[in-house]
């Protein structure tokens, strides 16, 4: 490995992150590279029984197995799930960490999503991009002394950017026994706001198998979505790509200007 590669990871809450891009971190890791994946909220909210206090313990817990897993450190800010803003304290908050870590690249989630914490969090992690470098905007940690590149999560293809799908068929049962440590979340929470509750099952095996069939459908939808990208690059064996996490690079920080930054920035590729 030519250099250590530091990669942020910002999630809205706990399993957002693992799910948007926790098999792209798992092979980081793999090479050896550090990894942070950042969550701006406890999660506390998330749950149809389990009050709020409870619940953010519990999502930590979770969080934590699930990076231990994967290799990555994981840290969870002390924001209230459903209540973050695109204001000036939580940017600077976000601004320490990242400027504390001093990332080369940024991933996160994109300016369309459903929930106003995943939205909030693009905003704030864009709000930043420029200040990570000004000295006196976070005196308490060091400027940065580069902009990092920055890339949103994707489920299809944008035109006019740069585009990037990662296979993810090789780890796909590690990242399946990373988001099978947060349980509050895929065989409660979800299922219940998604009214198939009374399809998980109570068999700890076969919640694993329940959690394959319905996570993999996103994964493999966005392979779908990718699939010319993927015969282009990959030729006859695209066909064969099953599960994918796929990104766009946003219009801020360092812009990818030339083929050979790729392989230094994504080397399991």
């Amino acid at each position: 490995m030519d250099k250590q590669l530091k990669i942020m990871v910002i999630g809205a809450h706990p399993d957002d992150s693992e799910i948007a891009f926790g098999g792209a971190s798992i092979f980081y890791s793999v090479l050896g590279h550090k990894v942070l994946m950042v969550s701006m909220t406890t999660g506390d909210i998330g749950h149809q029984s389990i009050d709020k206090e409870t619940l953010a313990s519990i999502r930590k817990k979770e969080a934590y197995r699930g990076a231990k897993i994967m290799g990555v450190k994981y840290k969870i800010m002390p924001f209230h799930d459903g209540e973050l803003e695109p204001t000036l304290y939580y940017r600077k908050k976000l601004l320490t960490v990242i400027r504390e870590f001093s990332p080369d690249a940024i991933f996160t989630h994109s300016p369309m999503e459903y929930h106003p914490d995943h939205r909030y969090t693009n905003q704030l992690v864009i709000d930043t991009s420029y200040m990570v470098m000004v000295p006196n905007a976070d005196p308490k940690s060091p400027p940065m002394k580069h902009n990092p590149y920055y890339f949103y999560f994707s489920s299809a293809p944008v035109d006019g950017i740069f585009n990037l799908c990662i296979p993810i068929d090789l780890i796909w049962e590690k990242k399946l026994l990373v988001l099978h440590q947060h349980k509050s979340q895929m065989y409660e929470w979800l299922p219940w706001i998604g009214g198939f509750l009374d399809k998980v099952p109570s068999d700890d095996t076969e919640k694993i198998k329940f959690l394959d069939k319905w996570r993999s459908k996103k994964d493999i939808s966005i392979a779908n979505n990718y699939r010319e990208w993927l015969k282009e690059k990959y030729g006859k064996n695209a066909d064969k790509i099953r599960c994918i996490e796929a990104i766009v690079s946003a219009p801020i920080g360092r812009q990818i200007v030339s083929q050979e930054e790729i392989p230094t920035l994504f080397p399991f590729l």
